[in-house]
């Protein structure tokens, strides 16, 4: 896993931490200051909770 910035069990601690405090109300906010090249080609989920967990994970 020397490929990874963080853990799997820290990304989830991270997603935890940011659905707590209430920070998935848009996702163009979660994903604001991220260059529109690099958003275009995340994958779309279902609500701002899960893109956060899916945007972190490999």
């Amino acid at each position: 896993m020397a490929d990874r910035l963080l853990s799997h069990a820290r990304i989830l601690e991270l997603h935890a931490a940011a659905v707590s405090a209430h920070l998935t109300g848009s996702r163009d906010a979660l994903l604001a200051g991220l260059g529109p090249a690099f958003v275009a080609g995340l994958p779309h989920a279902r609500s701002p909770a899960e893109q956060i967990l899916r945007t972190s994970t490999p």
